[in-house]
């Protein structure tokens, strides 16, 4: 963020995070289907979240990096799609 602001002054920059998991551990526990088969998250996933909103702050966009965790989402594939989505459509993003 620093050296965003930095290269290019008076720029008029804002920031956010955001996190995503895999989708929350739901009966079955397991999805078999195209090929694939595998345990599908845990409970404490999740598909997306907003940590951030778009902030010129960064402080608090420093502050919400700090506060991510690592989850454990039990397989390979991970909400890649839905984040992408949820990224521009979330109204509490700005």
């Amino acid at each position: 963020m620093n050296t965003l602001k930095n290269d290019l002054p008076g720029a008029d920059f804002k920031f956010g995070v955001v996190s995503y998991m895999d989708y929350p551990l739901m009966s079955p526990a397991t999805t078999a289907n195209c090929g694939y088969s595998n345990r599908y998250g845990v409970t404490t996933d999740c598909a997306y979240r907003l940590d951030q909103s778009l902030t010129a702050t960064t402080v608090d966009v420093s502050n919400a990096i700090n506060r991510l965790r690592l989850g454990n989402g039990e397989d390979d594939p991970e909400s890649y799609t839905r984040v992408l989505y949820e990224s521009y459509s979330d109204p509490g993003i700005v």
